[in-house]
C-alpha cells in the first residue's frame, strides 16, 4: 500500500467534528452538532466520509470527553475481583452523574498496583454503531479509548513519578486530574469556554484548595484526539 495511504490511522470523534490522522497527514471534518444523549450520532454518520475511498485497514478511535463519563476509584483492598471493582464503578458513576437512561459500556483501568482505578463509561449504542460503521467499510478497530486515557498513555513516560495537574482539553470540556508522585488523587470533568487557558490557574487553585493542597501544582497540558 502507498505510504500516502497507511494501513493504520486514528480518528478523534467529537460532537462537532472528526479529527483524522493518517501518518503525517491530518484532516478535520466538521459536522452539525446535536444535543441530547446521542450527540455522537452526527460524528459517526460522517465517519465513512472521513475514512475516504481508501480506508485504512485498522483504526484507533479516540472518544471526546463529551461522550464519556469518568470517575476515579480510590484503592480498596476489600475489592478482590474485577466484578467487585465494576460494581463499585457503577455505583460511583451513578452517584456522580445519575442513573443512565440507556445501557453503558464500562471499563475500569488500573493506574498502578494497589493504586486508584479509573472508570470510563460510554453509551453501548455508540460502541455498537461505531463497530457497524467500521465493519461496513472493512476497517478493524485497533483500539477505542476515551480522550483522557489516550492522552495519558501518550504522555506516560513524562508523567512517571510526576506531581502535577494533568489537563486534557478539547472544545467545550476539560478533564483535570491531580497526580502526586505518579499516583492519581483526583479526577474531574468540567465545561469550559474558549478562554479556558486564561482561567486555568484559578481553576487549579480552587480544585487544589478543595483537596487540601498547600500550594498549587503545575499543569501538564496534553491532548491525543488524533
Amino acid at each position: 500500500m502507498s505510504p500516502l495511504w497507511p494501513e493504520r490511522a486514528s480518528v478523534g470523534l467529537c460532537p462537532d467534528r472528526l479529527l483524522m490522522r493518517r501518518g503525517a497527514a491530518e484532516q478535520a471534518l466538521g459536522v452539525a452538532p446535536a444535543d441530547g444523549a446521542s450527540a455522537w450520532r452526527a460524528a459517526l454518520d460522517a465517519l465513512p466520509v472521513a475514512l475516504g475511498e481508501k480506508p485504512p485497514r485498522r483504526l484507533d478511535v479516540i472518544l471526546s470527553h463529551h461522550f464519556v463519563r469518568y470517575a476515579l476509584l480510590p484503592w480498596n483492598a476489600a475489592l478482590q475481583s474485577e466484578e467487585a471493582w465494576r460494581a463499585y464503578a457503577e455505583h460511583r458513576l451513578a452517584a456522580i452523574y445519575g442513573a443512565p437512561a440507556a445501557p453503558w459500556a464500562l471499563r475500569v483501568a488500573a493506574t498502578a498496583p494497589r493504586g486508584a482505578r479509573i472508570a470510563c463509561a460510554v453509551e453501548q449504542a455508540l460502541i455498537d454503531a461505531l463497530q457497524t460503521k467500521l465493519r461496513e467499510r472493512g476497517v478493524r478497530p485497533a483500539s477505542v479509548q476515551p480522550h483522557l486515557m489516550a492522552a495519558f498513555n501518550r504522555s506516560r513516560r513524562r508523567l512517571r513519578g510526576a506531581s502535577c495537574w494533568l489537563v486534557v482539553a478539547e472544545a467545550g470540556r476539560l478533564a483535570l486530574a491531580l497526580i502526586e508522585r505518579g499516583a492519581w488523587r483526583s479526577l474531574r470533568s468540567r465545561r469550559v469556554d474558549a478562554r479556558w487557558r486564561e482561567a486555568l490557574p484559578q481553576l487549579i487553585a480552587r480544585e487544589g484548595a478543595l483537596l487540601g493542597e498547600e500550594a498549587p501544582l503545575p499543569p501538564f497540558v496534553a491532548s491525543a484526539l488524533a
